[in-house]
């Protein structure tokens, strides 16, 4: 871009809700770049979009779409997971998902929802409750058919296909669930490119 004379950049990274490990090393890595350089370009960072009206609006009608569909006994929405000593250091990410949901929620209308956190690896606590945690609980509160969704993530990746949509679906099959359905996020649908226009 700099051999293209760019010289107005704007950066928006894949996460919509923040954290420092993966907004902020984003930021970080450009700054970085720019580091000691006499190649600056005017520079705009967009940090979050975690209750942007389209983004939310998206899911929202993705959710009800699916609904006319299907029945369901509840809606869960998982997150990526962070251990809670980042939250007791200030993190505003487990703040932003739970807007992000409430005010989906508010659009979809009156039904069961849960939200959870995934990936947990590693020794310490991380954010509860956990997605696999959750799901095998979730049979014997009599949640039957459940939606999951996960709105943290803007394209498909080993944590949804893999382990959402198959080890966590296994789980709640085994744990007595009736049927297990997971709705993609954006991944090629040409309304991902809308709402980064509308973030410029």
């Amino acid at each position: 871009m700099l051999a293209k004379k760019v010289t107005d950049l704007t950066i928006v990274p894949m996460y919509p809700q923040y954290s420092g490990t993966t907004v902020g090393s984003v930021f970080d890595s450009v700054m970085n770049y720019f580091k000691g350089s006499d190649k600056i370009v005017t520079t705009r960072f967009i940090r979050s979009y975690y209750d942007h009206p389209d983004y939310i609006q998206y899911f929202a009608e993705k959710i009800k779409n699916f609904l006319k569909r299907h029945q369901v006994d509840a809606i869960l929405f998982s997150y990526h997971g962070l251990p809670e000593s980042y939250v007791q250091k200030g993190v505003t990410y487990p703040d932003e998902c739970h807007i992000t949901t409430q005010e989906i929620m508010t659009k979809v209308g009156p039904i069961q929802y849960f939200e959870s956190f995934q990936s947990k690896f590693g020794p310490g606590k991380w954010l509860t409750p956990a997605t696999d945690d959750l799901i095998k609980n979730l049979p014997q509160q009599n949640v039957k058919k459940l939606l999951v969704v996960a709105p943290g993530f803007i394209v498909d990746c080993l944590e949804t296909l893999e382990e959402l949509e198959q080890e966590n679906k296994s789980y709640f099959l085994q744990a007595g669930g009736k049927a297990f359905y997971y709705l993609p996020p954006y991944n090629d649908d040409s309304t991902f490119a809308q709402l980064v226009q509308s973030l410029l």
